[in-house]
Protein backbone atom coordinates (compact mmCIF):
# COMPACT_ATOMS: atom_id res chain seq x y z
CA UNK A 1 0.00 0.00 0.00
CA UNK A 2 1.56 2.95 -0.99
CA UNK A 3 0.28 5.03 2.36
CA UNK A 4 -1.35 4.11 5.72
CA UNK A 5 -5.41 3.36 6.03
CA UNK A 6 -5.86 6.64 8.16
CA UNK A 7 -4.09 9.15 5.20
CA UNK A 8 -6.00 7.58 2.45
CA UNK A 9 -9.76 7.98 4.35
CA UNK A 10 -8.57 11.15 4.48
CA UNK A 11 -7.48 12.12 1.49
CA UNK A 12 -9.99 11.13 -0.11
CA UNK A 13 -12.57 12.14 2.63
CA UNK A 14 -11.55 15.50 1.99
CA UNK A 15 -12.74 15.14 -1.29
CA UNK A 16 -9.58 14.52 -3.71
CA UNK A 17 -9.94 12.83 -6.65
CA UNK A 18 -7.39 9.33 -7.78
CA UNK A 19 -5.01 11.95 -9.58
CA UNK A 20 -4.82 14.45 -6.91
CA UNK A 21 -4.05 11.64 -4.13
CA UNK A 22 -1.42 10.03 -6.41
CA UNK A 23 0.33 13.39 -6.88
CA UNK A 24 0.75 13.21 -3.55
CA UNK A 25 2.45 10.22 -3.21
CA UNK A 26 4.73 11.41 -6.04
CA UNK A 27 3.07 8.47 -8.52
CA UNK A 28 1.03 8.91 -11.83
CA UNK A 29 -2.49 8.21 -11.94
CA UNK A 30 -1.83 4.77 -13.94
CA UNK A 31 0.11 3.66 -11.15
CA UNK A 32 -2.49 4.51 -8.85
CA UNK A 33 -4.88 2.85 -10.27
CA UNK A 34 -2.91 -0.40 -10.40
CA UNK A 35 -2.14 -0.40 -6.45
CA UNK A 36 -5.81 -0.25 -5.88
CA UNK A 37 -5.98 -3.13 -8.22
CA UNK A 38 -3.89 -5.14 -6.57
CA UNK A 39 -4.85 -4.30 -3.43
CA UNK A 40 -8.90 -4.44 -2.61
CA UNK A 41 -8.47 -3.28 0.60
CA UNK A 42 -6.98 0.17 -0.88
CA UNK A 43 -9.68 0.14 -2.99
CA UNK A 44 -12.29 -0.17 -0.28
CA UNK A 45 -10.53 2.68 2.38
CA UNK A 46 -10.51 5.11 -0.84
CA UNK A 47 -14.34 4.27 -1.22
CA UNK A 48 -15.50 4.79 2.14
CA UNK A 49 -13.57 7.98 2.51
CA UNK A 50 -15.40 9.07 -0.63
CA UNK A 51 -18.50 7.91 0.52
CA UNK A 52 -18.24 10.18 3.75
CA UNK A 53 -17.06 13.21 1.84
CA UNK A 54 -20.33 13.01 -0.31
CA UNK A 55 -22.60 12.49 3.03
CA UNK A 56 -21.23 15.55 4.65
CA UNK A 57 -21.43 17.30 1.50
CA UNK A 58 -25.07 16.19 1.08
CA UNK A 59 -25.71 17.46 4.87
CA UNK A 60 -24.26 20.36 4.59
CA UNK A 61 -26.61 21.06 1.11
CA UNK A 62 -29.29 19.91 3.23
CA UNK A 63 -28.98 22.07 6.17
CA UNK A 64 -28.41 25.39 3.83
CA UNK A 65 -31.42 25.10 1.84
CA UNK A 66 -33.12 24.43 4.86
CA UNK A 67 -31.60 26.70 7.64
CA UNK A 68 -30.33 25.95 10.25
CA UNK A 69 -29.31 27.25 14.36
CA UNK A 70 -25.89 26.41 15.82
CA UNK A 71 -24.34 27.33 19.06
CA UNK A 72 -21.45 29.97 18.57
CA UNK A 73 -19.58 32.53 21.35
CA UNK A 74 -19.75 36.01 20.91
CA UNK A 75 -17.20 38.73 22.55
CA UNK A 76 -17.60 41.76 24.66
CA UNK A 77 -15.49 44.20 26.26
CA UNK A 78 -16.20 45.85 28.95
CA UNK A 79 -14.11 48.63 31.07
CA UNK A 80 -11.27 46.26 30.13
CA UNK A 81 -12.36 43.27 30.74
CA UNK A 82 -13.56 40.49 27.99
CA UNK A 83 -16.31 38.29 28.28
CA UNK A 84 -17.75 35.37 26.28
CA UNK A 85 -20.68 35.11 25.47
CA UNK A 86 -22.91 31.65 24.24
CA UNK A 87 -25.73 32.49 21.64
CA UNK A 88 -27.52 30.41 19.48
CA UNK A 89 -27.11 31.75 15.53
CA UNK A 90 -29.82 31.26 12.77
CA UNK A 91 -29.14 31.30 9.32
CA UNK A 92 -31.81 31.01 7.25
CA UNK A 93 -32.17 28.97 4.14
CA UNK A 94 -30.09 29.86 1.01
CA UNK A 95 -32.49 30.07 -2.62
CA UNK A 96 -29.38 29.12 -3.98
CA UNK A 97 -29.06 25.84 -1.81
CA UNK A 98 -32.53 25.12 -2.39
CA UNK A 99 -33.20 25.37 -6.41
CA UNK A 100 -30.09 23.35 -6.48
CA UNK A 101 -30.98 20.21 -4.51
CA UNK A 102 -34.33 20.68 -6.52
CA UNK A 103 -32.50 20.79 -9.36
CA UNK A 104 -30.18 17.49 -8.92
CA UNK A 105 -33.30 15.41 -6.93
CA UNK A 106 -35.85 16.75 -9.26
CA UNK A 107 -34.50 16.94 -12.71
CA UNK A 108 -37.91 16.36 -14.66
CA UNK A 109 -39.56 18.79 -12.61
CA UNK A 110 -37.36 21.68 -11.83
CA UNK A 111 -34.87 21.56 -15.00
CA UNK A 112 -33.97 25.25 -16.37
CA UNK A 113 -36.03 26.13 -19.14
CA UNK A 114 -35.20 29.32 -21.18
CA UNK A 115 -37.74 31.38 -23.40
CA UNK A 116 -34.93 31.64 -26.52
CA UNK A 117 -36.52 34.67 -27.66
CA UNK A 118 -36.48 36.63 -23.88
CA UNK A 119 -33.20 34.96 -22.69
CA UNK A 120 -35.28 34.35 -19.56
CA UNK A 121 -35.74 31.58 -17.23
CA UNK A 122 -39.14 29.82 -17.16
CA UNK A 123 -40.66 28.73 -13.58
CA UNK A 124 -43.98 27.38 -13.70
CA UNK A 125 -46.65 29.08 -11.12
CA UNK A 126 -46.58 25.62 -9.32
CA UNK A 127 -42.81 25.94 -8.13
CA UNK A 128 -42.89 29.18 -7.51
CA UNK A 129 -45.87 28.97 -5.30
CA UNK A 130 -44.01 25.77 -3.94
CA UNK A 131 -40.67 27.97 -3.34
CA UNK A 132 -42.53 30.80 -1.84
CA UNK A 133 -44.57 28.50 0.47
CA UNK A 134 -40.93 26.56 1.58
CA UNK A 135 -39.62 30.32 2.37
CA UNK A 136 -42.86 31.91 4.53
CA UNK A 137 -42.82 28.81 6.27
CA UNK A 138 -39.23 28.84 7.85
CA UNK A 139 -39.88 32.63 7.83
CA UNK A 140 -42.67 31.95 10.45
CA UNK A 141 -40.09 29.31 12.02
CA UNK A 142 -37.66 31.96 13.08
CA UNK A 143 -40.18 34.03 14.58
Amino acid sequence: MIADAGTLEKLAGYGLTEKEIADIFHITEKQFYRAIQRNREMGEIIFRGKTVFGKNVVESLYSRAMGYSRDEITYTKNKGVVAAHPVKKYYPPDMKAIVFWLKNRMPAQWREKIDQEKGTYLVSEEQFKFLMQMAAKRMKEMM
